[in-house]
């Protein structure tokens, strides 16, 4: 749940929001201590924007018009490309 916080406050651009919370939650309660942890958190970081792309792209495609399926496919790729950017990081790409 930490991972999914933290990837929705990357996902509207507070990219610092969700590393003072990460920073300030693992000081409380230390959860990412190795760089496995990392990892992990990371990889989970990556499957909530992917669930975050489904529930868009499922929307999407269930809409009954062009007006409402812009903005679903728009959310859609928008987690996509968090779901890449942690991938990335975590393939050590950045």
């Amino acid at each position: 749940e930490v991972a999914f916080l933290s990837m929705d406050l990357d996902a509207v651009d507070k990219q610092e929001l969700a590393e003072q919370f990460l920073h300030y939650y693992n000081h409380l309660f230390p959860a990412i201590r190795s760089k496995e942890d990392r990892e992990l958190f990371l990889y989970y970081k990556a499957y909530r924007a992917n669930v975050r792309a489904k529930v868009n792209s499922l929307r999407a495609r269930s809409a009954d018009n062009e007006a409402a399926r812009e903005p679903a496919l728009a959310e859609s790729d928008k987690y996509l490309r968090l779901m890449d950017r942690c991938l990335s990081e975590l393939a050590g790409d950045s």
